[in-house]
């Protein structure tokens, strides 16, 4: 036992000291290229594309990108590329169109719909030997089985399938998001020794392949396991500095994510105002996202931060739009919430 307590301490320190380096070197990467990734020279191109392979990987392309800042216009273009590959009875741009309408319904959390299209996305790679999708599709369905009930168990086996399929292929882009994928998994079961491992592993392939929207994602993970080891200053200098680097790419989920663990963060530390204030961004950004249940969850905090800070009024209205929210959305969980919190706030004020 305490040769395995020593080791772990060993090499949390070694992941940790390679992830702060990854994290400059990767800052800096993002400094020079972020942002340079559009939706729209793409749907320009479009307008005069003839229909063949080309078309579809620029309907996939193009919706990929909007998964980012506008998901519902994404599933538009993947259901065109949809279309146009059965019509050219090209597998390979069907089986990305559907991968790319799962991402685009996993950041609606319409969870029933990703599955179903990352399943058949998966069935016809498998048939055609497209193992990059495959990983991808695999990744969709961990994201899923983590957001329906807390699957755990069921994410982690979607993870590590995609793993180790990405290291029998040895993409750096599969090994990118299988690792990212894994991080946040495992840290959400507190294994911090692997969550370090894998997010910097992510960051690593991610600043390779100079994909930086997602090397943002992996740079937020690291954030949240400093956050989980009490390195509170570090963990909010990566996220206020990430939010910047995001900034050039507009109203995105990534956006959303940070803006919502910056507010959390500063709830934990009694600085409600910059909590209120984080929390108001991530909002915004979720109504232009649609992310409804995320919304929800959204005007909930508000509420609570208001109701912390004795202003009844903006408490009772944020908690009522949220309880509405939720019964249009049937959010059981959220309901229950709001019914509670309505109640506190009508004691306090009687």
């Amino acid at each position: 036992m305490y040769i395995y307590r020593n080791n772990s301490k060993f090499l949390m320190k070694k992941y940790t000291g390679l992830a702060l380096f990854l994290f400059f070197f990767s800052f800096f990467q993002l400094k020079q290229a972020v942002g340079q990734n559009s939706a729209e020279p793409l749907i320009a191109a479009l307008t005069h594309a003839t229909e063949d392979s080309n078309k579809v990987n620029l309907l996939n392309q193009c919706s990929y990108l909007l998964s980012r800042t506008n998901p519902e216009q994404g599933i538009v273009y993947s259901t065109r590329a949809k279309e146009l590959a059965e019509k050219l009875n090209w597998q390979k741009g069907l089986a990305r169109a559907f991968d790319n309408a799962a991402l685009c319904y996993n950041i609606l959390e319409d969870t029933a719909q990703a599955r179903q299209n990352a399943l058949k996305s998966i069935e016809i790679a498998r048939k055609i030997n497209d193992s990059p999708t495959v990983v991808s599709g695999l990744i969709r369905l961990s994201f899923v089985a983590y957001h329906e009930r807390r699957q755990m168990r069921v994410a982690r086996a979607y993870g590590e399938e995609a793993l180790k399929l990405a290291q029998d292929i040895k993409d750096p882009r599969s090994l990118a998001f299988a690792y990212m994928n894994l991080g946040f998994i495992v840290e959400k079961k507190r294994e911090s020794v692997l969550a370090f491992k894998y997010d910097s592993l992510a960051i690593g392939y991610f600043a390779s392949i100079n994909d930086n929207y997602f090397l943002a994602l992996a740079l937020i993970n690291l954030a949240q396991e400093y956050a989980l080891t009490h390195n509170e200053k570090l963990s909010l200098d990566i996220y206020a500095q990430v939010l910047e680097l995001l900034a050039p790419f507009g109203n995105t989920e990534n956006k959303s994510f940070t803006l919502m663990l910056l507010s959390n963060a500063y709830y934990k530390k009694f600085d409600n105002q910059k909590a209120l204030d984080y929390r108001l961004q991530a909002l915004e950004v979720n109504k232009q996202l649609n992310r409804k249940h995320t919304i929800t969850s959204d005007q909930i905090v508000i509420a609570r931060i208001y109701f912390a800070e004795k202003i009844y009024t903006e408490a009772r209205k944020y908690a009522t739009v949220g309880h509405e929210t939720a019964l249009a959305n049937g959010s059981k969980w959220a309901i229950r919430k709001t019914r509670r919190l309505l109640k506190r706030i009508d004691k306090r004020t009687k």
